[in-house]
C-alpha cells in the first residue's frame, strides 16, 4: 500500500464528507457538531482552514519561546463567573435594543458602515460591563479590552460568527490567543470568548455564548441564554422550598467593602 501523507488522508476525508453533505443535505449536521447551523460548505471550509493554521503553527511562531495555557472547564467557568454570565445576557439584548432605537436612526441603510452596528454594540457592552463589574476590568485596556476573572482566566468580549468564531484580523497576538498560548509565565489562565451571535442584517439576537477555542477547535461552549433558563428554574425550585438563592462571593460584580465604602 502506498504511504499516504495525514493531510493528504485528513483532506480527502474531508472531500467525502463534502460530497455526502451534497447528496444528503442532513448528513453534516447529524454527523458532525454543528454549533449554529452550519451547512455542509461552511464545515468544508472550515476544515482546510483548519489543516492550514495547523501547518502554518511553526511559521506563527517561529523559535519563539511559548507555553499552554490552563483552560477552566465549561463548569468551572460557568460556576466561577455566574453574575457575570446572568448579567452580560441582560446586557446584550439592553444593548442592541439601544443599537436600533438611538443608532440606526440616524444611520441611513445605504451609508452604514459594515462594522458600525457590531462597533457600537461592543461599545455599549463594555461600557455596561465597566459599571457593573470594575473588579473585573482592573487590567482592562481600550486596544485589547479583556476581563480578568476571579480564577485569572481571560475573557475577550466579541461578536462572534455563526460558527462561534471572533472575527479578528490575523496576528501574532491574536494567534496566541487562539491556540491557548502565552509568552507570559505569570499569565497562564486560559481564553474564553463571550459574545453574542446575529444575523447578517443584525435585525435579531440568535444567541449568546462564552466558548473556548484551541486554534481551529472549539474546546466547549456555554450557552448563555439556556444557563440563565436553567439558573431560573433553580430559583423557582429555591424559592418553592423555603431556600435563599446565594451566589458564590468571588462572582458578585463588587465587593461588599467597596459598596460600603460608596
Amino acid at each position: 500500500m502506498p504511504k499516504t501523507s495525514l493531510k493528504h488522508i485528513f483532506s480527502r476525508k474531508i472531500f467525502t464528507y463534502f460530497c455526502l453533505d451534497y447528496i444528503s443535505p442532513t448528513f453534516i449536521l447529524t454527523k458532525t457538531e454543528n454549533p449554529v447551523g452550519t451547512t455542509g460548505l461552511q464545515f468544508f471550509k472550515a476544515h482546510l482552514n483548519s489543516i492550514e493554521m495547523h501547518s502554518n503553527l511553526p511559521d506563527l511562531f517561529g523559535n519563539t519561546k511559548v507555553e499552554k495555557r490552563k483552560t477552566p472547564s465549561q463548569k468551572q467557568f460557568e460556576k466561577a463567573n455566574l453574575a457575570l454570565l446572568l448579567a452580560f445576557k441582560e446586557i446584550v439584548f439592553e444593548s442592541f435594543q439601544t443599537l436600533h432605537d438611538v443608532i440606526f436612526p440616524l444611520v441611513q441603510s445605504g451609508g452604514m458602515d459594515n462594522k458600525m452596528p457590531s462597533v457600537s454594540m461592543i461599545s455599549f457592552i463594555r461600557t455596561q460591563i465597566i459599571r457593573k463589574f470594575p473588579l473585573y476590568c482592573e487590567k482592562a485596556t481600550k486596544g485589547r479590552f479583556k476581563l480578568v476573572t476571579p480564577a485569572l482566566c481571560n475573557i475577550y468580549l466579541k461578536k462572534l460568527n455563526l460558527r462561534l468564531r471572533p472575527s479578528n484580523h490575523q496576528s501574532r497576538a491574536n494567534d496566541l490567543i487562539l491556540h491557548q498560548l502565552t509568552q507570559n509565565n505569570k499569565d497562564r489562565g486560559g481564553n474564553v470568548f463571550l459574545g453574542y451571535v446575529t444575523d447578517k442584517k443584525f435585525s435579531h439576537i440568535i444567541g449568546i455564548f462564552a466558548v473556548c477555542l484551541e486554534g481551529p477547535n472549539l474546546v466547549w461552549k456555554s450557552d448563555i441564554m439556556e444557563l440563565a433558563i436553567r439558573q431560573e428554574a433553580k430559583l423557582i425550585r429555591m424559592k418553592r422550598r423555603g431556600d435563599k438563592f446565594k451566589i458564590k462571593p468571588d462572582a458578585m460584580p463588587i465587593k461588599k467593602e467597596q459598596n460600603e465604602r460608596e
